[in-house]
């Protein structure tokens, strides 16, 4: 990699979950200190990257499983009865319980 190449986003891999423990750790421990969100914080660009990276990548598969969960509502489509009409007439069909 050379330093001051232009570079896209998805040049960076998402974080290894052991590495995002790593950098949600200290900023957890902070917060519950009282930590005001609004203050700096010093970050590696690169880390900032990756965590772009890996919200990205979530929310990617979170589009991606609600749409597969929309189309599991919806209720199969009827058949096209002008298809069914080269099968021929119905058949009168008995129940069991009629005879």
């Amino acid at each position: 990699m050379i330093i001051g190449a232009p570079r896209n986003i998805t040049d960076f891999q998402p974080l290894e979950p052991h590495e995002f423990q790593h950098v949600a750790t200290p900023v957890i421990q902070a917060l519950q200190q009282g930590a005001d969100p609004g203050m700096q914080a010093a970050v590696d660009f690169g880390v900032l990257c990756r965590l772009l990276v890996t919200v990205q990548m979530f929310a990617l598969r979170v589009d991606a499983l609600e749409k597969e969960v929309a189309a599991l509502k919806e209720p199969p489509p009827l058949p096209n009865l002008a298809s069914l009409a080269g099968l021929g007439s119905f058949m009168e069909v008995e129940r069991a319980d009629e005879g």
